[in-house]
Parts: structure tokens; sequence; C-alpha cells
């Protein structure tokens, strides 16, 4: 029997309960850590070119609210992108981030979004992704 197993058992009762409970929060604690450093952002990254305005209306004012329930916010709204590379578009960006992947793919086909993404493909050409990110630095 190794040396720190020993150690445990010639302990009084009252001191290995005493140790096993040490244990366990040290456990829980390092669990915790490694999961948060796991857990990685993601974001809906979507490019579009609005062909009728007036018909995205709906979809402009509707969507927001669809983002609540799943944390998603808005890093960049109907941005016009300042092209450093490649060739210029007329396209708008929007990039929508959430606290992991699991969130973004449950919102992207969520009833309330479901609900309203036709107007935007019958009003606009676009592209959407989505992107997991890099995990949070620890400090």
């Amino acid at each position: 029997m190794p040396i720190h197993l020993r150690i445990i058992f010639i302990k009084s009762f009252y001191g290995v309960v005493k140790m096993k409970k040490s244990l366990a929060v040290i456990l829980l604690g390092i669990t915790a850590f490694a999961q948060a450093e796991s857990v990685k952002p993601a974001y809906v990254i979507g490019e579009t070119e609005v062909l009728d305005i007036d018909k995205l209306q709906p979809y402009r004012t509707k969507m927001p609210e669809t983002l609540k329930p799943y944390g998603g916010r808005f890093l960049a709204r109907g941005a016009e992108p300042i092209m450093v590379e490649g060739q210029a578009s007329k396209w708008r960006v929007v990039i929508i981030g959430f606290d992991n992947l699991a969130l973004a793919k449950e919102w992207y086909g969520s009833v309330a979004y479901s609900a309203i993404r036709p107007i935007r493909q019958s009003s606009t050409n676009s592209r959407v992704m989505i992107v997991e990110g890099l995990p949070a630095e620890t400090k």
C-alpha cells in the first residue's frame, strides 16, 4: 500500500472525513477551473447585401429579441467593412457573440429566429457562418 494511503487510514475517522472533504473541494475547484478554461466563445458572422430595405425592416426590428434567451450580443451590426485586402464590396457585416458554440447553434435553430429568417433570406443576398473562438486567457 502506498505511503500516502497508509497515512490516511492511520488518522482518526474524523481526520479521514476532513481530509476527504478537503480533497473534494480541491478537486471541484480544479474541475471548475478546467471547464472555465475550455469554454470557447462563438461568433455568428454575417455578410449581407440588402436588396429591399423596406422588406427587411420587420427582420431588423424583431431579430435582436431572438438573441436574448441565448445571451447573444451584437459586436458589429450593419458595419461597412474597410477593405485592406481583396476586392471592395457593398456588403455589410454583422458579428454576434455568444458564450459558446452550443448557444450560437441553438439560437440559429430556434423557433423565434427560424420564424423571421425567411424575411432576411428574401430581402438580401447573405452569407452566415458560425465560428468558435479561442478560450479566454487566464491572467
